[in-house]
């Protein structure tokens, strides 16, 4: 795993309601067997992961046929909530699946007498882990599905 680091674990709970942008602040970025990931601060007070989507992964494939989907990961945190491109950078063109730590309990900076998990980045690069591991599965699947079909 080859990695950036921009900040720790203080700082995945940044929350300023009156700042617009960025709507994600980059904590560490890098690549995990092939795939460049993403851990960032929302805005929204809570971290926010994102791991690539390859062309030809079979989650890239079902995206052409469903509207609004969400990547369909359920090994990550509330499951995947975001499949699209990386709204924080708009040169970066890569597709990614995304997930967030904003669940009832989950902590949340703009709520802390809520108390809730409070995630480290070890926890989420296990969940990036956990998901690359879903993708390669489903693509393992899937070609399976499709050597069947076609005999």
């Amino acid at each position: 795993m080859e990695y950036k680091r921009y900040g720790g674990n203080e700082d995945l709970y940044w929350a300023d309601a009156t700042d617009n942008d960025p709507k994600l602040k980059i904590i560490m970025e890098g690549d995990y067997r092939g795939r460049h990931f993403v851990i960032g601060a929302h805005r929204t007070g809570n971290p926010n992961a994102y791991l690539e989507v390859k062309k030809d992964d079979y989650i890239n494939q079902e995206a052409q046929t469903y509207e609004n989907y969400d990547g369909g990961l359920n090994r990550v945190n509330g499951g995947s909530t975001y499949f699209g491109k990386a709204y924080w950078n708009t040169d970066d063109k890569r597709l990614y699946v995304g997930w967030d730590y904003g669940h009832i309990h989950d902590y949340n900076a703009r709520h802390p007498k809520l108390e809730g998990v409070k995630w480290t980045l070890i926890d989420i690069l296990m969940q990036i882990s956990c998901a690359e591991n879903e993708i390669e599965t489903l693509n393992d699947n899937y070609d399976l599905a499709e050597y069947i079909a076609n005999g």
